[in-house]
């Protein structure tokens, strides 16, 4: 028996199986409609974004804002950096606003479940803020002639650019600035009066080392 006369109804069999899962039952049309409505909410959402990025980027608010006062590397105040930690808040309700800005001595005597949460809340205000942060250090490349299409010349060849001082800099280098990263991460998750809660601060740098900890210090 030759081998395509062994392989053809296995073939059949996989084809026939395929054509059965093309469409599953799961993809109802309500599904196919929320699906509509989420895709189209989420590119208004992006729109507004980006209105509000380069409306604020024009009254000169920039990336380094949203660093904690106590940074060096941020021109924030503690005015400035406490209202934006406060809409930030804000927009996830009132009960989020209550567990976020309750005291210390009110936060020991909450449930452990309730702890957790305002751990995790208080690591996602620090996490969220320097999303925001990365929103307005592109605005700020695109500005300087860094982002998507530019570095062009004229004849359309991508121009080469020496190696940064980053991409040349030593291992321990490297490593002291993700260190220093991590230490910007935690501070976001803090409130301005300091680093008072240890549990999210460690959540902080875990989510920081989850989605940037690629460095290769080889």
């Amino acid at each position: 028996m030759s081998t395509a006369t062994k392989v053809t109804p296995i073939r059949a069999s996989i084809t026939k199986e395929n054509a059965a899962r093309r469409m599953p039952k799961r993809w109802t049309d309500k599904s196919r409609a929320l699906y509509v409505q989420y895709c189209n909410a989420d590119q208004r959402a992006n729109v507004k974004k980006t209105a509000a990025i380069d409306s604020m980027y024009a009254d000169g608010i920039r990336s380094t804002d949203f660093l904690a006062p106590s940074n060096d590397l941020s021109t924030s105040t503690d005015e400035l950096y406490a209202d934006l930690v406060k809409v930030k808040v804000e927009s996830w309700g009132k009960a989020a606003v209550q567990l976020y800005y309750m005291t210390t001595a009110e936060a020991k005597k909450l449930p452990e479940a309730k702890k957790a949460r305002r751990a995790r809340l208080r690591a996602d205000v620090g996490a969220y803020l320097g999303s925001d942060r990365k929103a307005f250090k592109t605005r700020e490349d695109l500005a300087a002639g860094k982002g998507k299409g530019k570095g062009k010349g004229k004849t359309g060849a991508k121009q080469t650019t020496a190696p940064s001082t980053t991409e040349k800099a030593a291992p321990h280098i490297a490593l002291r600035n993700l260190l220093q990263s991590c230490k910007s991460v935690a501070e976001n998750a803090e409130s301005i009066e300091g680093c008072k809660d240890i549990p999210a601060m460690m959540m902080a740098l875990q989510i920081f080392c989850k989605e940037h900890l690629t460095l290769n210090l080889k």
